[in-house]
Protein backbone atom coordinates (compact mmCIF):
# COMPACT_ATOMS: atom_id res chain seq x y z
CA UNK A 1 0.00 0.00 0.00
CA UNK A 2 2.84 2.19 0.81
CA UNK A 3 4.45 2.00 -2.68
CA UNK A 4 1.00 2.84 -4.11
CA UNK A 5 0.67 5.87 -2.21
CA UNK A 6 3.68 7.85 -1.53
CA UNK A 7 6.27 5.21 -1.97
CA UNK A 8 8.68 6.34 1.26
CA UNK A 9 8.62 3.50 3.26
CA UNK A 10 9.39 1.09 -0.31
CA UNK A 11 12.29 3.63 -1.08
CA UNK A 12 14.14 3.61 1.93
CA UNK A 13 13.34 -0.07 2.18
CA UNK A 14 14.59 -0.75 -1.25
CA UNK A 15 17.75 1.22 -0.83
CA UNK A 16 18.79 -0.61 2.62
CA UNK A 17 18.39 -4.13 1.21
CA UNK A 18 20.82 -3.18 -1.95
CA UNK A 19 18.39 -3.11 -4.61
CA UNK A 20 19.87 -0.48 -7.02
CA UNK A 21 16.33 0.09 -8.60
CA UNK A 22 12.75 0.22 -8.47
CA UNK A 23 12.90 -2.91 -11.47
CA UNK A 24 14.63 -5.06 -9.46
CA UNK A 25 12.79 -4.42 -5.92
CA UNK A 26 9.62 -4.94 -7.64
CA UNK A 27 10.74 -8.26 -9.14
CA UNK A 28 12.21 -9.56 -5.65
CA UNK A 29 8.51 -8.57 -4.05
CA UNK A 30 6.91 -10.47 -6.59
CA UNK A 31 8.63 -13.39 -6.19
CA UNK A 32 8.38 -13.39 -2.37
CA UNK A 33 4.67 -12.87 -2.53
CA UNK A 34 4.04 -15.64 -5.20
CA UNK A 35 5.91 -18.42 -3.14
CA UNK A 36 4.05 -17.25 0.01
CA UNK A 37 0.96 -17.83 -1.60
CA UNK A 38 1.53 -21.36 -3.42
CA UNK A 39 3.24 -22.31 0.03
CA UNK A 40 0.01 -21.90 2.06
CA UNK A 41 -2.87 -22.71 -1.16
CA UNK A 42 -0.93 -25.55 -2.28
CA UNK A 43 0.14 -25.06 -6.27
CA UNK A 44 3.75 -25.64 -7.00
CA UNK A 45 5.58 -22.67 -8.01
CA UNK A 46 7.54 -22.18 -10.55
CA UNK A 47 9.92 -18.68 -10.84
CA UNK A 48 12.49 -18.61 -13.79
CA UNK A 49 14.66 -15.95 -12.74
CA UNK A 50 16.96 -14.83 -16.20
CA UNK A 51 19.06 -11.82 -16.34
CA UNK A 52 19.38 -9.62 -19.29
CA UNK A 53 17.23 -11.07 -22.11
CA UNK A 54 18.79 -10.15 -25.61
CA UNK A 55 18.26 -11.94 -29.11
CA UNK A 56 18.20 -15.70 -29.57
CA UNK A 57 21.11 -17.59 -30.51
CA UNK A 58 19.10 -19.86 -32.67
CA UNK A 59 15.31 -20.28 -32.22
CA UNK A 60 12.82 -19.38 -34.04
CA UNK A 61 15.91 -18.25 -35.65
CA UNK A 62 19.27 -16.78 -35.50
CA UNK A 63 18.75 -13.36 -33.65
CA UNK A 64 15.18 -13.07 -33.14
CA UNK A 65 14.28 -10.37 -30.64
CA UNK A 66 10.58 -9.81 -30.64
CA UNK A 67 8.15 -7.33 -32.33
CA UNK A 68 9.50 -3.98 -30.27
CA UNK A 69 13.19 -3.70 -29.47
CA UNK A 70 14.05 -4.33 -25.61
CA UNK A 71 17.12 -4.37 -23.09
CA UNK A 72 20.57 -4.38 -24.82
CA UNK A 73 19.33 -4.12 -28.40
CA UNK A 74 16.85 -1.05 -27.45
CA UNK A 75 19.86 0.36 -25.97
CA UNK A 76 21.46 -0.14 -28.99
CA UNK A 77 19.00 1.38 -31.21
CA UNK A 78 18.50 4.85 -29.49
CA UNK A 79 22.36 5.33 -29.85
CA UNK A 80 21.54 4.55 -33.31
CA UNK A 81 18.90 6.56 -33.66
CA UNK A 82 20.75 9.46 -31.52
CA UNK A 83 17.77 8.93 -29.08
CA UNK A 84 20.40 9.44 -26.80
CA UNK A 85 24.62 9.46 -26.91
CA UNK A 86 26.28 7.84 -24.46
CA UNK A 87 25.80 5.22 -21.78
CA UNK A 88 28.18 4.13 -19.22
CA UNK A 89 30.05 0.56 -20.12
CA UNK A 90 32.98 -1.04 -18.44
CA UNK A 91 35.33 -4.09 -19.50
CA UNK A 92 33.33 -6.99 -17.32
CA UNK A 93 30.74 -9.31 -19.23
CA UNK A 94 27.05 -7.80 -19.65
CA UNK A 95 24.59 -10.17 -17.57
CA UNK A 96 23.05 -11.28 -20.67
CA UNK A 97 21.06 -14.48 -21.71
CA UNK A 98 19.63 -15.38 -25.77
CA UNK A 99 15.98 -15.12 -25.40
CA UNK A 100 15.74 -19.12 -26.43
CA UNK A 101 17.88 -20.23 -23.91
CA UNK A 102 15.69 -18.32 -21.26
CA UNK A 103 12.80 -20.21 -22.79
CA UNK A 104 14.41 -23.59 -22.61
CA UNK A 105 14.97 -23.02 -18.93
CA UNK A 106 11.29 -22.42 -18.73
CA UNK A 107 9.70 -25.33 -20.37
CA UNK A 108 12.03 -27.29 -18.41
CA UNK A 109 10.47 -25.80 -15.19
CA UNK A 110 7.45 -26.67 -16.25
CA UNK A 111 8.49 -30.05 -17.16
CA UNK A 112 9.54 -30.65 -13.35
CA UNK A 113 13.24 -31.52 -14.92
CA UNK A 114 16.62 -29.99 -14.50
CA UNK A 115 17.38 -30.61 -10.85
CA UNK A 116 17.35 -28.89 -7.85
CA UNK A 117 15.77 -25.12 -7.92
CA UNK A 118 18.12 -22.36 -6.98
CA UNK A 119 18.21 -21.06 -3.76
CA UNK A 120 17.89 -24.30 -1.81
CA UNK A 121 14.54 -25.08 -3.11
CA UNK A 122 13.20 -28.96 -2.82
CA UNK A 123 11.07 -30.97 -5.00
CA UNK A 124 9.45 -28.97 -8.00
CA UNK A 125 8.98 -25.45 -6.53
CA UNK A 126 11.20 -22.74 -6.14
CA UNK A 127 13.25 -20.15 -8.28
CA UNK A 128 15.48 -21.43 -10.66
CA UNK A 129 18.28 -19.19 -12.11
CA UNK A 130 18.08 -18.64 -16.23
CA UNK A 131 21.31 -17.20 -16.39
CA UNK A 132 25.05 -17.75 -18.61
CA UNK A 133 26.69 -19.34 -15.35
CA UNK A 134 30.10 -17.90 -13.72
CA UNK A 135 32.09 -20.53 -15.65
CA UNK A 136 31.29 -19.13 -19.06
CA UNK A 137 30.50 -15.57 -17.71
CA UNK A 138 33.09 -14.27 -20.01
CA UNK A 139 31.93 -16.10 -23.13
CA UNK A 140 29.41 -12.75 -23.17
CA UNK A 141 31.09 -9.23 -24.36
CA UNK A 142 31.30 -6.66 -22.13
CA UNK A 143 28.68 -3.55 -23.19
CA UNK A 144 31.04 -0.91 -24.10
CA UNK A 145 32.59 -3.94 -26.60
CA UNK A 146 29.14 -4.13 -27.82
CA UNK A 147 28.82 -0.54 -28.32
CA UNK A 148 32.21 0.17 -29.78
CA UNK A 149 31.50 -2.64 -32.26
CA UNK A 150 27.77 -1.43 -32.93
CA UNK A 151 29.54 2.28 -33.84
CA UNK A 152 32.38 0.26 -36.14
CA UNK A 153 28.95 -1.30 -37.68
CA UNK A 154 27.09 1.45 -38.09
CA UNK A 155 30.22 3.61 -39.17
CA UNK A 156 30.56 1.34 -41.96
CA UNK A 157 27.45 0.85 -42.90
CA UNK A 158 27.20 4.91 -43.90
CA UNK A 159 24.66 5.35 -40.93
CA UNK A 160 27.41 7.29 -38.61
CA UNK A 161 30.03 9.47 -40.21
CA UNK A 162 33.64 8.18 -39.19
CA UNK A 163 33.64 11.26 -36.94
CA UNK A 164 30.90 11.12 -35.10
CA UNK A 165 31.49 6.96 -34.46
CA UNK A 166 34.64 8.15 -33.29
CA UNK A 167 33.31 10.72 -30.64
CA UNK A 168 30.96 8.04 -29.93
CA UNK A 169 33.45 5.61 -28.87
CA UNK A 170 35.29 8.67 -26.68
CA UNK A 171 32.95 9.37 -25.18
CA UNK A 172 31.70 5.77 -23.69
CA UNK A 173 35.37 4.95 -22.78
CA UNK A 174 35.12 8.81 -20.68
CA UNK A 175 31.86 7.20 -19.27
CA UNK A 176 33.67 4.25 -17.70
CA UNK A 177 34.51 6.73 -14.66
CA UNK A 178 31.25 7.28 -12.53
CA UNK A 179 31.95 11.38 -12.05
CA UNK A 180 32.11 11.87 -15.34
CA UNK A 181 29.36 9.83 -16.56
CA UNK A 182 27.28 11.36 -14.28
CA UNK A 183 28.70 14.76 -16.32
CA UNK A 184 28.29 13.44 -19.56
CA UNK A 185 24.55 12.24 -19.30
CA UNK A 186 23.42 15.58 -17.88
CA UNK A 187 25.36 17.37 -21.25
CA UNK A 188 24.65 14.91 -23.84
CA UNK A 189 21.31 12.90 -22.85
CA UNK A 190 19.53 15.02 -20.09
CA UNK A 191 19.90 18.25 -21.19
CA UNK A 192 19.35 18.66 -25.19
CA UNK A 193 16.02 16.61 -24.77
CA UNK A 194 15.01 19.13 -21.90
CA UNK A 195 15.94 22.10 -24.43
CA UNK A 196 14.25 20.58 -27.34
CA UNK A 197 11.40 19.68 -24.89
CA UNK A 198 11.28 23.92 -23.71
CA UNK A 199 11.08 24.74 -27.49
CA UNK A 200 8.56 22.27 -28.65
CA UNK A 201 5.81 23.70 -25.75
CA UNK A 202 6.73 27.15 -27.01
CA UNK A 203 5.92 26.20 -30.78
CA UNK A 204 3.11 24.49 -29.64
CA UNK A 205 1.94 27.40 -27.40
CA UNK A 206 2.20 29.76 -30.24
CA UNK A 207 1.01 27.64 -32.90
CA UNK A 208 -2.58 27.16 -31.08
CA UNK A 209 -2.34 31.24 -30.46
CA UNK A 210 -2.55 31.37 -34.23
CA UNK A 211 -4.65 28.38 -35.18
CA UNK A 212 -1.25 27.08 -37.12
CA UNK A 213 -0.87 23.37 -36.97
CA UNK A 214 -1.79 22.90 -33.59
CA UNK A 215 -2.20 19.39 -33.77
CA UNK A 216 1.22 18.92 -35.73
CA UNK A 217 3.00 20.68 -32.54
CA UNK A 218 0.92 18.67 -30.01
CA UNK A 219 1.75 15.31 -31.54
CA UNK A 220 5.42 16.67 -31.47
CA UNK A 221 5.34 17.60 -27.94
CA UNK A 222 4.13 14.41 -27.16
CA UNK A 223 7.21 12.76 -28.64
CA UNK A 224 9.26 14.96 -27.10
CA UNK A 225 7.42 13.92 -23.35
CA UNK A 226 8.68 10.01 -24.78
CA UNK A 227 12.35 10.94 -25.57
CA UNK A 228 12.55 12.58 -22.30
CA UNK A 229 11.41 9.10 -20.76
CA UNK A 230 14.13 7.45 -22.88
CA UNK A 231 16.48 10.01 -22.33
CA UNK A 232 17.09 8.73 -18.50
CA UNK A 233 17.41 4.69 -19.31
CA UNK A 234 21.64 5.24 -19.80
CA UNK A 235 21.16 6.02 -15.84
CA UNK A 236 18.59 2.54 -15.24
CA UNK A 237 21.45 0.25 -17.53
CA UNK A 238 24.61 1.42 -15.66
CA UNK A 239 24.41 -1.16 -12.61
CA UNK A 240 24.50 -3.87 -15.71
CA UNK A 241 26.42 -2.16 -18.09
CA UNK A 242 29.17 -1.48 -15.80
CA UNK A 243 29.11 -2.86 -12.99
CA UNK A 244 31.92 -2.32 -10.63
CA UNK A 245 32.80 -5.95 -10.91
CA UNK A 246 31.40 -8.94 -12.93
CA UNK A 247 28.46 -10.51 -12.27
CA UNK A 248 28.83 -14.22 -10.86
CA UNK A 249 25.47 -16.73 -11.34
CA UNK A 250 25.17 -20.32 -10.53
CA UNK A 251 22.85 -21.45 -12.81
CA UNK A 252 22.90 -25.13 -14.68
CA UNK A 253 22.20 -23.44 -17.64
CA UNK A 254 25.03 -23.53 -20.19
CA UNK A 255 26.32 -22.07 -23.87
CA UNK A 256 25.37 -23.77 -26.85
CA UNK A 257 28.82 -25.55 -27.95
CA UNK A 258 28.68 -23.54 -31.27
CA UNK A 259 28.87 -20.22 -29.12
CA UNK A 260 30.66 -17.34 -30.51
CA UNK A 261 30.66 -14.39 -28.90
CA UNK A 262 31.93 -11.96 -32.03
CA UNK A 263 28.75 -13.76 -33.82
CA UNK A 264 26.12 -13.28 -31.35
CA UNK A 265 27.50 -9.60 -31.00
CA UNK A 266 26.26 -9.14 -34.98
CA UNK A 267 23.23 -10.40 -33.75
CA UNK A 268 22.37 -7.70 -31.32
CA UNK A 269 23.85 -4.65 -34.07
CA UNK A 270 21.82 -6.24 -36.87
CA UNK A 271 18.43 -6.18 -34.48
CA UNK A 272 19.01 -3.06 -33.20
CA UNK A 273 20.09 -1.76 -37.37
CA UNK A 274 16.66 -3.00 -37.98
CA UNK A 275 14.80 -1.45 -35.39
CA UNK A 276 16.03 1.41 -36.12
CA UNK A 277 15.42 1.38 -40.01
CA UNK A 278 11.73 -0.14 -39.19
CA UNK A 279 10.76 -0.70 -35.49
CA UNK A 280 7.70 -2.82 -36.72
CA UNK A 281 9.76 -4.82 -38.75
CA UNK A 282 11.97 -8.50 -37.96
CA UNK A 283 14.04 -9.92 -40.83
CA UNK A 284 14.25 -13.82 -40.71
CA UNK A 285 16.92 -15.98 -41.75
CA UNK A 286 17.24 -19.79 -41.42
CA UNK A 287 20.97 -20.02 -39.88
CA UNK A 288 23.72 -18.40 -38.17
CA UNK A 289 25.68 -17.86 -41.22
CA UNK A 290 22.74 -16.52 -43.44
CA UNK A 291 22.39 -13.94 -40.71
CA UNK A 292 26.08 -13.53 -40.22
CA UNK A 293 26.34 -12.81 -44.06
CA UNK A 294 23.60 -9.88 -43.62
CA UNK A 295 26.59 -7.96 -42.63
CA UNK A 296 28.96 -9.33 -45.39
CA UNK A 297 28.59 -6.60 -47.71
CA UNK A 298 29.42 -3.10 -46.10
CA UNK A 299 30.56 0.02 -47.41
CA UNK A 300 33.87 0.47 -45.91
CA UNK A 301 33.36 4.58 -46.71
CA UNK A 302 30.82 6.37 -45.43
CA UNK A 303 28.47 8.40 -48.09
CA UNK A 304 29.46 12.11 -46.42
CA UNK A 305 32.84 11.29 -48.15
CA UNK A 306 36.78 10.98 -47.13
CA UNK A 307 37.35 14.92 -46.82
CA UNK A 308 34.71 15.34 -44.39
CA UNK A 309 36.04 12.33 -42.36
CA UNK A 310 39.20 13.20 -42.20
CA UNK A 311 38.75 16.52 -40.95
Amino acid sequence: RDAMSHGRWAEKAMHELGFPNTYTFTKAIAEHLILQVCAADGPEAHIVRPSIVGPAWAAPFPGWAGDRPSTIVAGAVLLAKRGVRVFRGSKHPTPAVPVDLVAAAIMEAMAGVGGTPAGGATGHSGVRHATVDASQADWIPSFRLLMERLFQVLALRGDLSLVEAGFLAKLLRWSENETAFWLLDLLANVLPICIASLLCAACSVIARMLGLGAETWKDRCKMMSLMSSYSRLPVLFAPFSAPSSAWKFQSKLRLPSDWDPVEYSLLIHRAAVTFARNPTKTPTYSSQRESADAFAELRVVAPCGLLKDAL
